[in-house]
């Protein structure tokens, strides 16, 4: 791995506990009005789906309040929030909540559980040696094949009001666009777009927050600091574990590298975009071509509920269809999906059908299959959805070789009345790239009722 630039110190501020407590790209590397959206029906934060903890959950006082905790990537420590309380807890960020599904103390042991993820944090409360409150313990998460798992360790501190504390008082603010070069382990390479602005926090604190789109997708809500000419980015979702440093030379972003979970790492470089100036990402109109001499999208699968599904299904014939490749596991195919159930809803009446390929990680059919169900049940999908295969890239596409490749979970393709392909969308701009999402949704929009308009 290569060497990390010198960066100031981010440390870790040491409260006393006070009182108990209680605890309750396509996706990334490597990785009912149409006009309701998920925002205008939002409060101050994205609210995910409700926990499924039972009503007589109790976390034990001592765990309660908002921790610190931090993950031991090997980039460098990776903080987020856990706020808990009686009945459970949540992530928490300046933009989303995220519940966790389930959680639970056995003696000292706390759980908590991101059951969508398969992903849950494991750890012991205890007093260290300065008679302060901690957690140690593991974040483990399901990974891509047989038996994969992802395992990185953690600690956490009560009483936390900010991800990054640091030493010294030297924060500066960093606003602005970057065109990035990621650099792989293998010498692959591939495009980036950071859009990062300045959040002032309480104290006039210049935090900077944003995120990164590419080819694929993007990177979700990234939150960091630049400390003198050192900059630090990260995001902990249950599923993405990114850390991301960087310098900035005299306004480029030069000895980047870039970590997610426990083993991904990649190096990069950016130069600052003007605005209405090229970004260097691809269509995603453009990335994924049909390669079907009948210009039709084939699919037969075995769908959720029991059976198989085709494209030939009469449900399909004369409709407008949606067909969604996606994953459980894939953090921009859980945004996708509110804009999708949504979409069903106002256009059913119409003419829309949809149906979703789920390509998932362990290759065990009943196993996938209940991560298939759960995805169903968090997001109220109301179309069929389908287990395709495997997760990976080169064996999804030869379970769909109509298409030219799959190069993003999520993929849209969109198929006319007549039944064939007119459009292939690689990958999604989720919540946190702004106007990009705003895009997205009126170009979504637009194509679905396009399609609805032409005769049968």
């Amino acid at each position: 791995m290569a060497a990390m630039p010198a960066t100031p110190a981010f440390t870790l501020r040491a409260f006393a506990l006070v009182a108990g407590l209680v605890l309750g790209s396509g996706c990334s590397p490597r990785e009912a009005s149409p006009d309701a959206s998920p925002e205008a029906r939002r409060t101050s934060k994205r609210e995910a789906a409700p926990s499924e903890l039972s009503p007589e959950a109790v976390i034990p006082a001592r765990f309660h309040g908002t921790w610190r905790f931090v993950l031991d990537s090997p980039g460098g420590r990776l903080p987020f929030l856990v706020e808990i309380d009686a009945k459970g807890g949540a992530l928490v960020d300046e933009h989303e909540r995220f519940a966790f599904d389930a959680a639970e103390v056995r003696d000292q042991q706390l759980r908590l559980e991101l059951a969508h993820y398969d992903s849950v944090l494991e750890g012991r409360w205890s007093v260290d040696e300065r008679e302060e409150a901690q957690i140690v313990g593991t974040w483990r998460r399901r990974a891509p094949g047989p038996g994969g798992l992802t395992q990185m360790s953690f600690h956490a501190e009560p009483n936390a009001h900010e991800r990054f504390v640091v030493e010294h008082e030297q924060l500066r603010p960093l606003s602005g666009r970057w065109s990035l070069t990621f650099s792989e382990d293998d010498g692959s390479t591939y495009a980036g777009l950071a859009e990062l602005q300045t959040r002032h926090g309480p104290g006039a604190e210049p935090w900077v927050e944003g995120t990164i789109l590419t080819d694929t997708g993007d990177y979700r809500y990234l939150e960091g600091a630049l400390v003198e000419d050192q900059l630090q980015l990260a995001v902990f979702d249950g599923a993405h574990a990114f850390s991301f440093r960087a310098k900035l030379d005299e306004g480029e972003l030069v000895d980047g590298h870039f970590w997610s979970r426990d083993s991904y790492h990649a190096t990069f470089a950016g130069t600052p975009v003007e605005a209405g100036a090229s970004t260097g990402l691809a269509d995603p109109f453009e990335i994924v071509e049909l390669t079907a001499s009948d210009g039709r999208f084939h699919f037969d699968f075995h769908q959720l509920g029991g059976g198989s599904l085709t494209q030939d299904d009469p449900r399909f014939v004369g409709k407008v269809v949606l067909v969604e490749l996606f994953g459980t596991w894939c953090p921009n195919c859980n945004d996708q999906a509110p804009l999708m159930s949504e979409w069903y809803a106002a256009y059913r009446g119409r003419g829309l059908e949809m149906v979703g390929i789920a390509f998932e990680f362990s290759g065990d059919e009943q196993s996938d299959m209940d991560m298939v169900e759960r995805y169903a049940r968090r997001h109220d999908v109301d179309y069929p959805l389908l287990l395709g295969g495997t997760s990976d890239k080169k064996s999804a596409a030869l379970r769909v070789p109509d298409l030219s490749e799959v190069a993003a979970y999520p993929t849209t393709i969109f198929i006319g009345r007549d039944g064939k392909v007119r459009r292939v969308y690689s990958g999604f701009s989720g919540p946190a790239t702004g106007e990009a999402f705003e895009v997205l949704k009126t170009e979504f929009r637009e194509e679905i009722e396009g399609l609805l308009a032409e005769s049968p």
